[in-house]
């Protein structure tokens, strides 16, 4: 049996926010070490608007990774990870999460990065006044098991898990502070929001499937979906819809690339997804 290229490597992966715990085992599982870097990611950006992106999410990727490689000059493979939320580029009335995985090995200038969108996200948040009660907004976002942040005219807090010390806290500004409201909304940081860490582990498995996948063509690592087409017929009138019907694979080295139609026993799309069933 022949071992995979990078069986018994080590990759680095830069975080700040524990990421690693959703990701750690499943390297392991196949024959990688991962080791955490700890880098000041918030300096490329962050959720509570302090920081703004001002980069592409590939191009974020690219620079944490390059702060990983400037701590460790001698090694070779690094990992870097980055989230993005807000309304799903589809479902226009529904928020998403959007994970984004990118492996670098700086030996071969190697590449490879999985991505996915779920709609399973606690992105949330309310403005509230002196005295309103905001326990129904609470259980929404699956507070405390998930963070939030606090937010007053001078004042941000992240990462409260505490429903003692979030009342006490929003009691006392109202009390020292001659204000009319105070924003509270989740806190979307990997190691406050579980739902998130559960994504990310599952994007993390596309990424593995990809390192794992070596090009039919020149036998690098990566050779995974890149693209998804349309086309999948309505069950009920046969029309081509947006359901997917093929999907495009391509090494990232070579840029072969291979159309595959669909294998998963999805034949059809419903008549609710069809454009002329439900114009």
């Amino acid at each position: 049996m022949n071992l995979h290229p990078y069986h018994g490597k080590t990759i680095y992966f830069g975080t700040k926010h524990e990421k690693d715990r959703s990701l750690k085992e499943q390297f392991s599982a196949i024959g990688l070490n991962c080791e955490v870097v700890e880098i000041d990611t918030d300096s490329l950006g962050t959720f509570s608007g302090e920081v703004k992106r001002i980069g592409s999410v590939q191009e974020t990727l690219r620079m944490k990774i390059k702060l990983v490689m400037d701590k460790m000059p001698s090694e070779d493979l690094f990992l870097a990870s980055e989230g993005s939320f807000g309304p799903h580029p589809t479902l226009f009335f529904a928020n998403s999460n959007q994970e984004t995985l990118m492996f670098f090995d700086k030996t071969s200038n190697l590449e490879i990065v999985s991505s996915d969108i779920t709609l399973e996200t606690n992105l949330n948040e309310k403005t509230i006044k002196k005295n309103e009660c905001y326990q129904k907004f609470l259980n929404e976002i699956k507070f405390p098991s998930h963070g939030l942040i606090l937010q007053s005219d001078s004042l941000l807090i992240k990462g409260i898990d505490n429903p003692d010390y979030l009342k006490s806290t929003i009691e006392k500004i109202f009390k020292s502070a001659d204000i009319e409201s105070i924003k509270i909304f989740t806190d979307m940081r990997a190691n406050f929001n579980p739902t998130r860490m559960k994504f990310i582990g599952s994007v993390g498995k596309i990424l593995i499937n990809k390192i794992l996948t070596l090009c039919p063509g020149c036998s690098s690592p990566g050779f995974g979906i890149v693209k998804h087409l349309p086309g999948l017929p309505c069950r009920d009138c046969g029309f081509a819809t947006n359901g997917i019907l093929f999907y495009v694979l391509q090494c990232p080295k070579c840029g072969l690339q291979e159309k595959q139609k669909r294998s998963d026993d999805v034949f059809y799309s419903e008549p609710a997804e069809c454009d002329m069933c439900n114009p």
